[in-house]
């Protein structure tokens, strides 16, 4: 996808385990365990959860984070404004906000930085363990993308 306003990506899921784990959900040129060079993506390591952009590398995380639980269920949501404005949010299951915070720079809108739907979960020490549980997936875009 080449981001523009009203994009969005949401999940809702519940991680297993949070030791030695990160995770990224959203839009991500890189399914593997390095760096982005593009993205804007929910950014979970251990229990820390904050917002990320990734524009040719250059990367922006959020000023505030929020420490999650683990085995507990969340919907996360990745909301592009516009080219200058992304919007995390964090819900419990019963749709109260958690956590909410924005990002104004580093949105990989321009030409040749595009990305795609990606969700990451890896251990970053050894063995092998079940990380996560993931009941549902949305994109969709609302507004009208003409290329």
């Amino acid at each position: 996808f080449l981001l523009s306003a009203g994009f969005t990506f949401e999940v809702i899921a519940k991680l297993l385990t949070t030791t030695n784990c990160v995770n990224r959900f959203g839009f991500q040129d890189s399914i593997s365990t390095a760096a982005p060079t593009d993205a804007v993506y929910i950014h979970i390591a251990g229990t820390t959860l904050t917002g990320r952009t990734y524009n040719n590398t250059a990367t922006s995380t959020t000023a505030s984070s929020y420490t999650i639980s683990g085995s507990t269920w969340y919907r996360a949501k990745v909301y592009i404004n516009s080219s200058s404005l992304v919007t995390f949010t964090l819900y419990d299951m019963a749709g109260l906000v958690l956590w909410t915070d924005t990002l104004a720079t580093n949105i990989p809108t321009a030409a040749g930085r595009e990305t795609s739907v990606t969700m990451v979960s890896y251990k970053t020490t050894a063995g092998t363990a079940d990380l996560i549980d993931l009941d549902w997936c949305n994109v969709y875009c609302e507004t009208l993308q003409v290329r």
